[in-house]
């Protein structure tokens, strides 16, 4: 073996005995997997997965739009022109969406759901541009206004699906409960 090689691997071999004494535990559940070293913290796997997933059923609770209870389907069915109060969650995670509209020109959009409705179920019907023309109606980030913790539908017709920015909302508030146990090395992956 030559020098050179001899030199990059003595600091691997190092290296890997450092990590061999780490001890990374793994909390999953149906929609999530975090990798996490205990020795940080005093609480308990049990007891972080129950903060975990209570916090996971509030964000669900505003943000999925495959549940009908939602704060978001909520909004979805409501009439234009009426603010309605929202959560904080909500409140964040439709601020968050605005911001990135913003940065990227529109690239984001959360009121697209009549659009890609529009291709996507109806692909095997027959498509006119009418139709997605009435479909565009519906859909702009201008379409909704954010007002001291309420939230104004502007288009008729409107709806949104914050699902682009929900599941990285979701790991950014399990981090959060993971820093105020003490946790300091960990991995949070939401639904895949």
């Amino acid at each position: 073996m030559n020098l050179l090689m001899m030199i990059c691997l003595v600091p691997l071999l190092f290296m890997s005995q450092a990590w061999a004494h780490i001890n990374i535990e793994q909390i999953t559940g149906t929609t999530y997997t975090i990798q996490l070293r205990l020795q940080d913290t005093l609480a308990s796997k049990q007891e972080i997965k129950a903060l975990v997933e209570q916090e996971l059923e509030r964000v669900n609770q505003s943000l999925s739009v495959y549940r009908e209870d939602s704060e978001i389907s909520k909004f979805n069915l409501s009439d234009a022109g009426k603010p309605i109060s929202v959560s904080a969650r909500l409140w964040d995670v439709l601020q968050i969406s605005r911001s990135v509209s913003a940065q990227t020109y529109g690239a984001l959009d959360v009121t697209l759901g009549p659009v890609i409705e529009f291709w996507g179920r109806r692909a095997l019907q027959g498509k006119n541009r009418g139709q997605l023309e009435l479909a565009r109606l519906k859909t702009g980030m201008d379409g909704f206004s954010l007002d001291s913790g309420t939230v104004t539908k502007v288009i008729r017709g409107l709806e949104i699906n914050p699902s682009a920015v929900a599941k990285g909302y979701g790991v950014d508030r399990v981090a959060n409960i993971l820093d105020d146990l003490g946790v300091h090395h960990y991995l949070v992956e939401i639904g895949g």
